[in-house]
């Protein structure tokens, strides 16, 4: 069952991708989602799966990107919490820049794992969305992206919105 775009918008919904060489965790932050894995079921059995994933990966976390966003220090060590757990299981991390504007399609990335190796993550056997022509590589580290546009070249079709 589709998730109702009144929850979408009112909730940070964590949702996962499988690239050609990797995978993301993406935290919504009230945006839209991709519609391969908009459904209730497909995320809460995403999210259940990875929740029972081991801490394998030491993480990096994306300080240039995160100074921009986010001034305050304190604040800062709780808004890296659940990132660093995702990456620490294998995951890119990214969240949404603009939480302010539903339709802003621009993410960045939070923390991510030092290594890439798609053989350091073979315990990632999780249901989600794939995009196998888009690489970890095609993900810039150093801004903003527009992750939708990334994952409909990839697809080519429309991810988006139906």
């Amino acid at each position: 069952m589709k998730i109702p775009g009144t929850y979408l918008h009112t909730h940070d919904i964590d949702w996962f991708c499988k690239l050609r060489d990797g995978y993301i965790h993406v935290a919504s932050a009230g945006g839209d989602l991709p519609n391969c894995i908009n459904n209730w079921q497909i995320i809460k059995k995403t999210t259940n799966q990875v929740s029972l994933l081991p801490e394998i990966a030491e993480v990096i976390r994306n300080e240039d990107v995160i100074t921009h966003i986010k001034a305050d220090l304190i604040e800062k060590e709780t808004y890296y919490c659940t990132f660093e757990i995702m990456a620490s299981k294998g995951f890119i991390s990214i969240d949404k820049s603009n939480i302010s504007d539903i339709n802003d399609r621009l993410y960045h990335i939070v923390c991510y794992p030092k290594k890439n190796n798609p053989e350091d993550f073979s315990s990632l056997a999780v249901e989600c969305a794939e995009c196998s022509n888009v690489s970890i590589d095609d993900i810039p580290k150093d801004k903003s992206f527009d992750l939708f546009n990334l994952l409909e070249m990839s697809n080519s079709e429309n991810v988006y919105k139906e």
